[in-house]
């Protein structure tokens, strides 16, 4: 149909198609910018919302690393207390409660298996074990203890782990230029 149609406008005068073909061209100009935008958009949109899952597991991490464990003592002073309380909200934004639907959603099964195993981590964690006479003592210190090393390996490692869902390329050569090479001066001898 369209095609008969160029072809009857071509026939009865051919200077009629070159505005067409101009107001086309526009259309496509504009329609192909217009789909370029919109990408780039969902891609940072995504982007913010995965960083903002990888900022709070790193929070996590971080007051696991800092506090050794998320567990409340008795004796312990009020920021230690209000640091485990962040590690554990940072938690259920990362990888445990509504944390546990946004990352299925938005990252692939790598991401999704590392959570898993922090998750499973995070009772031994947060409940305080039994007491020192008990026989199972030094089973659950042994859990501790490799819990707490399976989050500092993560915490090590995340980076490496979000890469290939949060890079976007090295953009900082591309906007900020090299520094110039400065050669040292040359001293004249007398």
């Amino acid at each position: 149909m369209a095609f008969s149609a160029f072809i009857f406008l071509y026939a009865d005068k051919p200077w009629n198609i070159f505005p067409t073909f101009f107001i086309a061209y526009i259309a496509l100009f504009f329609s192909y910018h217009s789909y370029r935008f919109s990408k780039e958009k969902f891609r940072l949109e995504l982007f913010d919302k995965r960083f903002e899952i990888y900022e709070n597991l790193e929070k996590f991490c971080s007051s696991v690393a800092r506090n050794g464990t998320l567990n409340h003592y008795e004796n312990e002073t009020e920021n230690i207390s209000q640091s485990k309380i962040e590690g554990i909200k940072a938690a259920h934004e990362s990888f445990r409660g509504l944390g546990y639907h946004k990352y299925k959603m938005l990252f692939g099964r790598d991401i999704e298996k590392l959570m898993n195993e922090l998750n499973e981590t995070f009772g031994t964690l947060v409940l305080n074990g039994p007491s020192i006479q008990s026989p199972e003592y030094a089973k659950w210190c042994e859990d501790e203890n490799a819990a707490i090393r399976l989050v500092l390996k993560t915490l090590e490692t995340l980076p490496s782990h979000f890469k290939p869902y949060m890079y976007f390329g090295d953009y900082r050569s591309e906007i900020i230029p090299p520094a110039p090479k400065t050669t040292s001066p040359k001293t004249s001898k007398p």
